[in-house]
């Protein structure tokens, strides 16, 4: 009988958490789009009113369990062998190269202006006012190309992961952010990422997290309910008003991943700040100062052990535990 209570109390908070705005006004919106087409089949009104009340719970619910899912369609995990989604990662990686190339020469045509002040230093038609002048001229070259520089390099580590290229644009934002505590620290974040919660939780820090993800999945599944109603549209001749249904679906996608970017950089800035916090947790012996080479080789020794289990990765491993006294107090 307890389980019983249990069972039913654990069903109940998940109805009551799936009936969060980001998952209840999506289905309020696809229930009164779809309301004419139950009237038309419904002629009870009371009845119209119940049944649509019992599937805006259902349609929530749906949105809350398969938020997983829907993100992974975003990114484009669970569509990779589509036609669409292939065409898409060409442009993709197109964006990407295109993006390289431009950090490249900004970077060699920087590197490059280092040796015109050698020339200028050499040059002896030339008065100190008038090496000066072009001096200053090129510094103020030198300086623009710099600024486009930092530009396209926050860019690229926003908007794409070295480690691999996705067809679509929340799919390459959240492949950067989830790749920067590698590149950085040595961490893999995915795995990593669970055990900083409670951390992050403790520190009043999830809950910033927490508020940037909550609004991209409301914008998604508002995009999902958008693509949704377009289909239903043209299954009833109105083709017009499905393509802008469908034009509303590009916007809400595009609002969604400019989201995921701020959601990123939140992440991101939980392993910046909390990743000690984390060490300690993890009972991980301290890192010397200055040591940025020490910390990655130790996060990626316990990321390869946490992801494989593997007993070789902690071969020398000084695992440090503070006695209990210091514990207790």
């Amino acid at each position: 009988m307890l389980a019983v209570s249990e069972s039913v109390t654990e069903t109940i908070k998940q109805i009551i958490q799936s009936l969060q705005i980001r998952f209840l006004f999506p289905a309020i919106v696809l229930m009164v789009l779809n309301i004419q087409l139950l009237s038309n089949i419904v002629e009870n009104d009371s009845f119209l009113i119940t049944i649509s009340v019992v599937l805006i719970i259902l349609f929530s619910y749906l949105f809350s369990a398969l938020n997983g899912l829907i993100i992974k369609l975003a990114e484009g995990y669970e569509l990779s062998h589509n036609p669409i989604y292939s065409i898409r990662k060409i442009f993709q990686t197109n964006r990407y190269e295109k993006l390289t190339r431009k950090i490249d020469t900004h970077t060699k045509i920087i590197n490059e202006i280092g040796a015109v002040y050698n020339v200028l230093d050499i040059d002896d038609s030339l008065t100190d006012e008038e090496r000066k002048t072009i001096r200053n001229e090129i510094d103020k070259i030198k300086n623009t190309l710099q600024i486009e520089l930092n530009k396209l390099r926050e860019d690229k580590n926003i908007r794409f992961s070295d480690k691999a290229i996705f067809p679509t644009d929340i799919g390459n934002t959240i492949a950067a952010f989830e790749d920067y505590p590698r590149t950085r620290y040595g961490m893999d974040s995915v795995y990593l990422w669970p055990r900083m919660l409670l951390i992050l939780k403790d520190k009043k820090f999830l809950e910033l997290v927490q508020n940037e993800k909550t609004t991209m999945d409301f914008l998604l599944n508002l995009a999902l309910v958008s693509i949704v109603i377009s289909v239903e549209l043209i299954l009833y001749n109105h083709y017009y008003l499905s393509l802008y249904c469908f034009i509303i679906t590009i916007i809400f996608y595009y609002a969604a991943n400019a989201v995921a970017i701020d959601w990123g950089i939140m992440v991101c800035t939980a392993f910046d700040l909390y990743r000690d916090d984390l060490r300690k947790a993890l009972h991980l012996p301290e890192i010397p100062k200055n040591s940025l080479e020490q910390e990655k080789e130790q996060w990626q020794k316990i990321s390869k052990f946490i992801m494989f289990a593997d007993a070789d990765e902690f071969e020398g491993f000084d695992y440090s535990r503070q006695p209990q006294s210091e514990m207790d107090n």
